[in-house]
């Protein structure tokens, strides 16, 4: 198999939440899906197709010092850390040609917030699950329209 060069990476990727660009992040992951049901009529084979609703979430894992940051820029917003106003998350991939990649979460809520830190650990680590109340965009597509 040949080597066609470097691939996107875990250092090719600029992420940006509320408070600007995340340098101390260690994962983030997200998803989306739109519900599809069979429509049956007469028979054992669908007719057709209903669709549902659209759903997206995420999660991401933060140094410590990273959600120290966040929770600064939290108390300038009223309403406390889950009363934060939808806001977008930003992931940009760049190839070694320096063509740039970006996902566009939009309209971002936090949901859950996990703390972690054991014995022998060598950082501190904040996990923070989000919904994404509107379609993904990858480099301007959106996911999902609704029609």
């Amino acid at each position: 198999m040949a080597i066609n060069g470097r691939v996107y990476d875990w250092e090719s990727i600029d992420i940006h939440l509320p408070h600007g660009e995340v340098i101390g992040v260690q994962d983030i992951e997200y998803s989306d899906k739109v519900g599809h049901e069979r429509i049956y009529g007469k028979g054992s084979v669908p007719i057709g197709f209903g669709r549902g609703n659209y759903e997206g979430e995420g999660k991401v894992t933060l140094l410590r010092d990273e959600y120290d940051k966040l929770v600064e820029h939290a108390k300038g917003t009223q309403g406390g850390f889950y009363g934060m106003e939808p806001f977008p998350i930003t992931v940009s991939y760049a190839d070694k040609d320096g063509s740039v990649k970006t996902d566009t979460l939009p309209d971002c809520i936090w949901t859950e917030r996990k703390r972690s830190s054991s014995q022998g650990d060598t950082s501190v680590t904040v996990e923070l699950n989000f919904l994404i109340l509107s379609p993904i965009e990858e480099d301007g597509l959106k996911a999902y329209e609704a029609q």
